[in-house]
């Protein structure tokens, strides 16, 4: 069986390296250090967790195999000045990470999929149960475009990243894709699933936010 995965391996990635999982979401600009917010009078407005949500994809083997899933936000609030973004600090609970490319009546696979995305291989959701965005600055580019900062922290590493986003009413949207392993989320399995797995992960945000009174 390993003979045949050696034979097999380089016709895979081959294969795979001409079907890569195309995306128009840019990578995160990873900053050398953090800038700090601006001081000014904003209002402070919680987000509705309800109707926020985050959604992710993951590939392997170069775009060959899409997976897709969500996960929720447990806290967050937005600093607003003349009804435009300018800070905020947001918490995703890392326990409610799902998948949605298997069926939910493929349970068992679900299952284990679920419990591999936890295990301390990947998240290690049971020590690192939550992570966070802290911006620390947002500039306003276009009509509703927005550049933002903020200090993303997954398990024990933190990194001051730069993306962009879009703001209509109380509504923001950004869609951008990092490299796990920039915050030491890798396999520490096999040779073939530390190859095999992509590194990026994309997110697609979409916030909702209460307006001030």
């Amino acid at each position: 069986m390993n003979r045949l995965l050696v034979l097999l391996l380089p016709a895979m990635l081959m294969y795979a390296c001409v079907r890569q999982h195309q995306t128009k979401a840019p990578a995160v600009i990873i900053n050398p250090t953090a800038s700090k917010p601006a001081t000014i009078n904003t209002d402070t407005v919680s987000i509705d967790l309800l109707k926020s949500n985050i959604k992710w994809t993951a590939t392997e083997m170069r775009g060959l195999k899409k997976r897709t899933g969500k996960m929720s936000l447990s806290k967050g609030y937005l600093f607003i000045a003349q009804q435009i973004l300018v800070g905020g600090n947001f918490i995703v609970d890392m326990e409610t990470i799902d998948v949605t490319d298997i069926p939910a009546h493929e349970v068992v696979a679900r299952k284990n999929l679920i419990a591999h995305l936890k295990d301390v291989d990947f998240f290690d959701t049971e020590t690192y149960p939550v992570a966070t965005l802290v911006l620390t600055n947002v500039e306003k580019v276009d009509h509703n475009g927005l550049k933002i900062s903020g200090d993303l922290t997954i398990k024990d590493v933190t990194k001051n990243i730069t993306f962009f986003a879009q703001q209509k009413d109380n509504q923001i949207i950004s869609k951008f894709t990092f490299n796990r392993l920039d915050w030491k989320v890798a396999y520490t399995g096999s040779w073939a699933n530390k190859t095999l797995v992509d590194r990026d992960i994309e997110l697609a945000i979409e916030l909702v936010f209460n307006t001030p009174p």
